[in-house]
């Protein structure tokens, strides 16, 4: 007779042939180290829970005495108990008898479902030698995993080191003492779910992956993505439908989806090995009004972005070098196509005294104009005309009188306006001079300022010939050339592979514009300006029609025969931009919703997913930049917001970004992450709205 038979006589000596098969599960799949909390009763009260469940779901008595000696038959060999169990719904046992008896005292934090920490060994470095304790598993908190198509409840444990004051999580690290969070690539790397925070909902990444895969392909949004779910369940789980409402798991899943796909960004197109977060970023007490003062959240997004966009330019200019990357050779990378695209035309602050100094020495400061939201206007009598709600929260009081730096990019935005106006005179005596030949198509600040209420002009975006998107500038002011050389001299700086040949729908303005500058005041010589002035330029065939002047016929002609246009953009796509924007044109709602920096972040995140489909290369693929382009890749820095400076890309230590977080916590003293029961989730990813106060959809009146 077998080990295994001889143990499961000895319980039907004892036990029903039912309470058997329901004692041998219940030891199988919920075993005794996984426990709500320690405490000196703990065995008595598991010994307990068994009999009395037995007793509630067949309705048989055993003594405590009996259980015990059946348990220990159970656990004495692990190969007969798991050979030992056989199916039964414990599932269902335990969800019932947690309905006649919800307090009881051991159940109450179990479930079927554990989550454990990603690793239970600590391996902090200290003074130069790794601690590698083993740690044991302590209760976390009991939260529910939200599937594509229904909510779980689990109970999380953790796996705390005392002496390095770190606590190991599902997908984090948190560390006790400095407040903050630790993600690394093998928190994330084949983990089946993420929960940074001390919200009260887990998501798996089933569901995070399939919502990427529906906005890139489906263009579904976070608020449809949140209903669809909360339908199915209600039809599927009609009894977990009442727990959850559609706008906290909105919210929750926009700020869990764009931190999850942040993370395996930065872990794929840099060479970071971690991520450290403070955890003000998940406080349920950083509330913010509409266009209200910046939280946490925004800051360090903001803090973070100009870094986040030079990995992202970085990494898809030099995609070519990557051997899995399965764009048309061909043409891969032989040209660039730059256009703007209009419709994500967010609402923005009134104020225009902001200045970008990353390209002064070419072309001097460049007003790129206040990315913040406006104050919402609450319908209030006592909020009568407190608030403008055409500014923002920080320049409610600001002067209007221009500052210097945005006077002198005024002053050179209308010297070139007048230079225009006397090359046309000039052409209209001489006839046939194309050097002093203005094009009949120009781009002015006029024509796209059509609203009271001010917005942004879209962005312009920077394609490659073979459809991958290198590079975007979110346009507050307008699309003019230097705004134009400005977003090119940046992506040359920052260390972008750029193309020698350039196709742009006002290309001739363009060119005109370097002609009559280079090597003057408003485009000062440079090495940046130099690659930048030998660019050759023409204009895409879709709008070269209606360009009718001698330049746009030869020189910026994309299929002229006599400066060799015709080799170089044979094959070439010229429209490639158009033709994407109508997939993006799908996101202007999203995009017009959402609050700077949060749009800024969710724009690149929506353009790498695109790229990553458009190449068929791997999101989740880590290390990829450290692989093939390790030396083009930049560590990482941070820069200052805009609100600190009204300056565009002034970088900042590290030192002086957790003086600032720490303004935020300094009311947080425990070591341990408060949780609530009766919040499922208050993680507010749109950073400058309150939804409480304020609609989704930042262009409502």
């Amino acid at each position: 007779m077998t080990d295994t038979k001889q143990r499961f006589l000895n319980l039907l000596d004892i036990l029903s042939f039912r309470a058997a098969r329901l004692l041998v599960t219940f030891e199988q799949y919920m075993p005794a180290y996984l426990v709500p909390r320690r405490t000196s009763f703990l065995m008595k009260e598991r010994n307990e829970f068994a009999r009395a469940l037995i007793q509630h779901e067949l309705n048989e008595s055993y003594s405590p005495e009996q259980i015990l000696h059946c348990r220990n038959i159970i656990n004495a060999n692990d190969i007969s108990k798991m050979e030992m169990g056989v199916w039964i719904d414990l599932e269902g046992a335990i969800n019932r008898f947690k309905l006649i008896h919800p307090g009881h005292s051991y159940i109450k934090d179990l479930n079927m479902l554990s989550l454990l920490p990603f690793r239970t060994q600590c391996n902090n470095i200290r003074n130069g030698i790794e601690c590698g304790d083993q740690l044991r598993l302590e209760f976390h908190m009991t939260a529910f995993i939200i599937y594509p198509t229904t909510i779980q409840p689990c109970t999380m444990y953790s796996a705390d080191c005392k002496k390095c004051k770190r606590s190991y999580r599902v997908s984090s690290i948190y560390c006790n003492n400095e407040q903050k969070f630790i993600v690394t690539p093998e928190a994330l790397e084949k983990n089946q779910y993420f929960h940074l925070s001390s919200g009260k909902l887990v998501f798996s990444r089933e569901l995070l992956v399939s919502f990427s895969s529906d906005l890139v392909n489906g263009h579904i949004s976070f608020n449809g993505a949140g209903t669809s779910l909360l339908s199915k369940v209600a039809r599927l789980h009609p009894e977990l439908h009442k727990k959850f409402d559609s706008i906290g798991l909105t919210r929750s899943l926009e700020a869990n989806w764009i931190y999850f796909e942040l993370f395996n960004f930065i872990f794929m197109t840099s060479s970071e090995k971690q991520i450290v977060v403070p955890r003000a970023l998940f406080s349920a007490r950083n509330t913010v009004r509409g266009g209200g003062m910046i939280n946490a959240k925004a800051q360090f997004l903001e803090e973070h972005l100009d870094w986040i966009y030079n990995i992202f330019s970085i990494f898809w200019s030099h995609h070519e070098f990557i051997p899995d990357c399965q764009c048309d050779k061909s043409i891969c990378s032989r040209v660039l196509v730059l256009d703007g695209h209009q419709k994500p035309r967010r609402t923005v602050c009134s104020f225009d005294n902001v200045t970008s100094f990353v390209n002064e020495e070419e072309l001097g400061v460049c007003n790129r104009g206040c990315p913040y939201q406006p104050q919402k206007k609450i319908n209030n009598q006592n909020n009568k005309s407190r608030f403008s709600p055409y500014y923002c929260y920080y320049h409610q009081n600001s002067n209007e009188i221009l500052s210097s730096n945005a006077e002198e990019d005024r002053q050179r935005e209308e010297a070139w306006n007048n230079e225009l106006k006397l090359l046309e005179e000039q052409s209209n005596i001489t006839g046939d001079d194309e050097t002093l030949e203005s094009c009949n198509v120009t781009r002015s600040q006029e024509d796209e300022q059509i609203e009271n209420k001010r917005r942004s002009m879209g962005f312009l975006a920077s394609f490659l010939s073979c459809g991958v998107v290198i590079g975007f500038t979110e346009s507050i002011n307008h699309e003019g050339v230097r705004q134009v050389t400005d977003h090119l001299l940046t992506m040359i700086k920052m260390g972008s592979k750029i193309p020698d040949a350039l196709i742009y729908d006002s290309a001739c303005n363009l060119k005109l514009f370097w002609n009559k500058n280079y090597r003057g005041i408003y485009l000062k010589e440079t090495s940046a300006s130099t690659i930048l002035f030998n660019i050759r330029v023409a204009v895409d065939r879709f709008h070269h029609k209606n360009h009718v002047h001698k330049m746009c016929k030869s020189i910026t002609n994309p299929d002229c025969a006599l400066n060799g246009n015709d080799e170089i953009y044979n094959g070439i796509n010229t429209v490639i931009a158009e033709q994407s924007f109508r997939y993006l044109s799908e996101f202007k709602l999203s995009l017009r919703r959402l609050a700077y920096p949060t749009s800024t972040i969710f724009s690149i995140l929506l353009l790498h997913l695109w790229n990553c489909r458009r190449t068929q290369i791997s999101p989740d693929q880590f290390g990829l930049a450290t692989k093939y382009i390790s030396e083009k890749v930049k560590p990482l820095f941070l820069t200052y917001c805009i609100f600190e400076t009204a300056q565009v890309c002034q970088k900042k230590t590290s030192t002086e970004y957790f003086h600032l977080i720490q303004a935020e916590q300094q009311d947080y003293t425990d070591d341990k992450m408060e949780t609530s029961d009766d919040d499922l989730e208050q993680l507010n990813y749109d950073c400058y709205i309150n939804l409480e106060q304020y609609a989704w959809d930042s262009d409502a009146d």
